[in-house]
């Protein structure tokens, strides 16, 4: 859970981490919080602060960012309903249960947003 709407902030704007990729051709995007409360609360991909997300696979050392810009919330909203929306199982804390929706999402359909590194012996170089 965050407060302030991106996990860091650099000199190129605030970054939002996601460790939800499996270094595969596929993205997740969270769409919503929790489905059900009424309203149901927006996902991160319309929440953060963020200027660019980062998907890291810790596994294999690579990173693919993706520049959530304009542009980005633009094509997404035209391209999202081409994949399901799927739900979460329900998680529960105390007397709290929320249930979060995504959609798996092909990097190759947002493809000019974004940009793949592989970290090698502290050298980060693009590969894609």
């Amino acid at each position: 859970y965050q407060k302030k709407g991106y996990d860091f902030k650099t000199n190129r704007g605030p970054y939002e981490v996601k460790n939800t990729w499996n270094g595969g051709q596929n993205i997740i995007i969270e769409e919503a919080t929790d489905v059900l409360c009424e309203p149901e609360r927006k996902g991160w991909i319309y929440t953060t602060e963020a200027r660019v997300i980062a998907f890291i696979h810790e596994a294999t050392r690579k990173m693919l960012l993706l520049h959530r810009n304009d542009l980005f919330m633009f094509h997404y909203g035209l391209i999202k309903d081409d994949y399901p929306v799927r739900l979460n199982e329900p998680s529960t804390r105390g007397d709290a249960v929320w249930q979060s929706s995504f959609r798996i999402v092909p990097i190759k359909s947002i493809e000019q947003y974004t940009k793949y590194y592989w970290y090698e012996q502290k050298k980060a170089r693009q590969i894609y």
